[in-house]
């Protein structure tokens, strides 16, 4: 298996993509192992809702951008209700899709939200995008892999089968792979595995179909695989050719909640158990060691179509279904590196938010007390900030200075033109309001004011941003970082001067009153002033020089009134961008005080798992010292350079997610919009220092190592001189090992064909050990092996790999019919209480892919009834001795079952009379009987079997009557050998 394609089909398909990935990240070394083989790995997700592809946290580890490319995901394109009368008389369309009204119905509610779980029209959303799917699979993503490549692929399909689309395209896909790959299932060609999750007890998943479409899928997947199913091709312009290839799935991996031990897995651990042992056939089968059998355990070779009791063609149930689990011992380093690194983040969150350091304890998740004079002196800063931005627009006493010495000049002119003749008062009042108005500043002191009213709504977008960026500066300050939430202390404040600052601006208009009055008085002066007064003495000069001097401080106050106004309104809009830029800084707050909780939330719950390690018996089991990590995680804590340089570091990383030149203010609205993860920048950020941290603990001898080492240099050391206790530690860790499918109690096979057939227990479960390379390998491994169940019906072997910090233990149950799940069992009796009665026909038409599923005409998952399973051997009996079936003698010498030998007939006794023969039936002769007619009719047509049954009905209702219990014992009879047309 050099190339593998790994496809996920709808929501929690897609989900597993995603974990795969983080598995890929997390295990480099493997996967580097891998790509040394000539292991190629390529991603589908296809699905027809964005919500999984939207998720974040489904494609990041740690800060590392794990998301797919735009060419591996396939959204499939619902039709449209228009359309479907088209679609419905469509070749490939037409055998299945039944009435389309009822899927126009369906199709004319207001809220359609991918398939809403109905399988039906899953397998119409195939249909309708079955080009697409077929380009994306075999021209896009198979071609790239065999390009100058082996030719082989394995296809690794993952579905949960309770929505529309995974359960409604897991069928056709399959069969649409295959079928371009016929007769090529083998492990070296284009074997296909499928992983499916199944519950039947989330309740809160139920809002449509959810159990009923499970079981019909599992019932349509078993009959695939015993070719009782063969769906048409899909795609437009597709004949009406029906599938045809042999081995659909090499193997069939069912995941529940319900695990091998009675243990409830919540279905984001099942997805990770999957990921993880799926990565773990293939490390295991590309890079182990192993022995041919376990090879084959791997990939599904070495599963027997059917057991004895089953017939050889025409097949009910397949036991290609298996179950997965996964355990690890390990040194646990990611997770403590984890670990480590949300305690950093989490203290460096806590500084940005409060900046509150205390000797011993670290940075404190609250304020310290109020330094007023600090706060003060912030303040001042921002102020005078702010009020150069006021002076870049005006300077109030620099122009009221320039329009004086202006005013001035203009009289100066004056008295130059007129030699030594005295000026005439309202002449020099009328040029210093000329000039005031329409001069001065290039075009008068209205076109001024305009011009600065104009130029204001930027100065105020100056003044946020410089303040927005100041207050970030301070923030992001090394020495001393302003708390973020101390910002909107400190904006308070900063308002409140403000708005002190226009309360004490007071007007000049009492001033401009009284001026302009003495003006006015100077005017009926000057009106009174004689030539010849005038020539005598200078009055007349004293009072034109006053009237000037008057004039020029009349416009001097006005323009210092105007350009107060200007400024209150300055203050005033700057006041309510104020409230804005409080609101954003606020937000900013919110959103960090929610990382600092949930990085909080998370650090404690893998804390918790570290040191609750036996609590869960799914948990892996981990070797390392809790009283050493504390000890470590306690220095860091209180190391102030440590922890300082740390909180910057996240500072500047967010600041740098803001973006350039953008201030801290933004950073809510950029987290929106963002591709990135904030989150996942900040924990990448906090994992180097971490790292860089442990380091320095390390390399200054300051306590024992956390970060790495190896797992059985740890065992050596505990178990070398006392073997017995790692013999009791590595059965406890087998014992707890589990399948991610509980098995109920079954009729074994050896049981069913009678003592002394040599039939293998089923299931089996395959335990393999991956061991790294060390001195103390073989002895771990013994220990393994002596730790088996005694009686249990194990496979066992071992394989190398590089991780020093780790021991696997991958579980598969296999050989395995689906009836051996408990969850198969609760979701057929689920789905027998909604399709039971007559109002279900929705239900069992939206659950099934075809006529023939809501008519239940697929195999049955379970072994027939003890009193079925006599009323079918009684009809078997009668049919087997029909001219054209001939494999059943009943005479004197009493009832025999013939077989066709290469060298001649034989036959075996079943019993000395038909009556014995029916009295003494035991579950061997059953299926013995059973399995031979199944082959005797390979030949038959359903026409040519329908023929025979009909004659015997109309001979059974000539005898007995209609209405008889006779008549109704062959009803029944009828039903079970129908089952026997392929």
């Amino acid at each position: 298996m050099k190339n593998h394609l790994f496809i996920g089909l709808g929501g929690q398909g897609g989900r597993t993509l995603g974990e795969i990935r983080k598995v890929m990240e997390q295990r480099k070394e493997d996967t580097k192992a891998l790509q040394s083989q000539g292991v190629a790995v390529e991603f589908l997700a296809i699905d027809s809702s964005r919500d999984v592809r939207n998720d974040k946290r489904s494609w990041s580890n740690f800060g590392t951008d794990l998301s797919l490319q735009e060419n591996d995901w396939l959204m499939l394109t619902p039709p449209s209700q228009g359309s479907v009368p088209e679609l419905a008389i469509r070749p490939d369309i037409a055998p299945w899709l039944g009435a389309p009204k009822r899927v126009e119905e369906f199709l004319s509610q207001s809220k359609i939200e991918g398939a809403n779980q109905r399988r039906r029209f899953g397998r119409l959303l195939f249909a309708y995008n079955a080009t697409a799917i077929r380009n994306a699979i075999f021209s896009n993503k198979v071609a790239r892999l065999t390009r100058s490549r082996p030719n082989q692929c394995a296809f690794h399909i993952f579905a949960t089968l309770g929505g529309g689309t995974g359960s409604g395209c897991i069928v056709d896909l399959v069969a649409m792979i295959r079928n371009e790959y016929r007769d090529q299932s083998g492990i070296d060609d284009y074997p296909i595995f499928v992983y499916i999750y199944a519950t039947n007890d989330d309740v809160n998943a139920d809002v449509g179909y959810f159990f009923q479409n499970q079981y019909a899928c599992l019932t349509d997947l078993n009959a695939l695989m015993c070719d009782r199913l063969q769906p048409h091709s899909l795609g437009e312009g597709s004949t009406r050719s029906k599938f045809s290839g042999s081995e659909p799935i090499a193997q069939l991996v069912i995941t529940t909640s319900l695990n091998s031990n009675n243990m409830r897995l919540p279905l984001e651990t099942q997805i990770q158990i999957v990921a993880e042992s799926c990565l773990e056939r293939i490390y295991a089968w590309s890079t182990g060691q192993m022995s041919t059998d376990s090879q084959r355990v791997m990939t599904g070779q070495d599963i027997l179509a059917t057991f004895p009791g089953e017939p050889l063609t025409g097949i009910e149930r397949s036991y290609r279904f298996a179950g997965f689990g996964m355990r690890r011992w390990e040194v646990p380093h990611t997770r403590l590196e984890e670990l480590i690194a949300l305690d950093l983040m989490s203290s460096g969150l806590r500084q940005a938010l409060f900046n509150h350091w205390q000797d011993g304890r670290g940075f404190q998740d609250r304020l310290g007390a109020a330094d007023a004079a600090g706060i003060a002196a912030r303040v001042d800063a921002l102020m005078n900030d702010l009020a150069d931005i006021r002076a870049a627009g005006f300077d109030r006493d620099a122009l009221a200075a320039k329009l004086r010495e202006e005013l001035s000049q203009q009289t100066e002119g004056l008295k130059r033109s007129t030699s030594n003749e005295p000026l005439d008062p309202p002449v020099v009042e009328r040029t210093l309001k000329v000039y005031y108005e329409s001069r001065f500043q290039l075009a008068g002191i209205d076109a001024f004011v305009q011009k600065c009213q104009s130029e204001r709504p930027e100065e105020i977008r100056r003044a946020v941003q410089r303040l927005a960026g100041k207050l970030s500066e301070l923030w992001l300050d090394r020495a001393n970082p302003l708390a973020l939430s101390r910002i909107p202390q400190i904006l308070d404040e900063l308002g409140s001067r403000l708005r002190a600052e226009m309360e004490a601006t007071s007007s000049n208009a009492p001033e401009i009153t009284r001026r302009q009055r003495v003006i006015e008085a100077r005017r009926m002066e000057w009106d009174k002033v004689t030539w010849l007064t005038a020539r005598v003495t200078s009055k007349r000069r004293q009072l034109v020089e006053a009237h000037a001097r008057d004039c020029s401080m009349l416009h001097e106050l006005d323009l210092r009134d105007r350009l107060t106004k200007l400024d209150a309104n300055f203050i005033g809009a700057f006041l309510n961008e104020l409230s804005t830029i409080r609101q954003l800084f606020q937000s900013t707050q919110s959103l960090v005080a929610k990382l600092l909780e949930r990085t909080g939330h998370d650090r404690d719950l893998l804390s918790g798992e570290l040191n609750d390690l036996h609590s869960r018996h799914s948990a892996n089991k981990y070797e390392f010292d809790p009283s050493s990590l504390e000890t470590f995680l306690s220095w860091m804590r209180r190391h102030q350079e440590h922890q300082s340089n740390a909180a910057h570091l996240l500072r500047k990383a967010i600041m740098a997610y803001c973006g350039q030149q953008q201030p801290l203010s933004s950073l809510a609205q950029v987290a929106t919009n963002a591709e990135v993860s904030l989150e996942e920048t900040l924990r990448h950020t906090a994992m180097n220092q971490a790292r860089s941290i442990h380091d320095d603990y390390a390399g200054h001898g300051q306590g024992a190592t956390i970060l790495g080492g190896s797992l059985l240099d740890r065992l050596e050391r505990r178990f070398q001189q006392d073997p017995a206790a790692l013999a009791r530690e590595v059965k406890e860790f087998v014992d707890r090992a589990a399948a991610c499918l509980n098995l109920r109690n079954d009729t074994q096979p050896v049981t069913i064909l009678g003592s002394g057939k040599n039939v293998s227990t089923m299931p089996k479960r395959s335990l393999l050990l991956g061991l790294p390379q060390h001195a103390y390998r073989d002895t771990v491994a013994d220990a393994f092996r002596a730790a088996r169940s005694a009686g249990a019906n194990y496979h066992f072997d071992t394989y190398p790999h590089d991780d020093p910090s780790q021991i696997r233990l991958l579980l598969v149950d296999y050989w395995l019919a689906a009836r051996f799940a408990s969850v198969v069992h609760g979701l057929a009796e689920r789905y027998q209480e909604t399709t039971s009665n007559r109002q279900a026909g929705d239900a069992r038409y939206f659950c099934n892919l075809d006529t023939e599923g809501e008519e239940g005409k697929r195999p049955n998952l379970f072994l027939p009834s003890a009193e079925e399973m006599r009323i079918r051997y009684e009809g078997e009996l009668w049919l087997g001795q029909q001219p054209d079936v001939n494999v059943v003698i009943s005479n004197q010498d009493g009832v025999f079952l013939c077989f066709d030998d290469p060298d001649g007939r034989r036959t075996e006794l079943l019993a000395h009379s038909m009556e014995d023969a029916q009295a003494t039936a035991d579950h061997g002769k059953m299926f013995k009987l059973h399995a031979r007619l199944a082959e005797a009719l390979t030949g038959f047509t359903a026409d040519q079997l329908t023929a025979l049954l009909s004659a015997r009905s109309r001979e059974i209702e000539a005898e007995s009557g209609l209405t008889s219990p006779a008549y109704k014992r062959w009803e029944r009879m009828r039903e079970q050998l129908k089952t026997l047309a392929n």
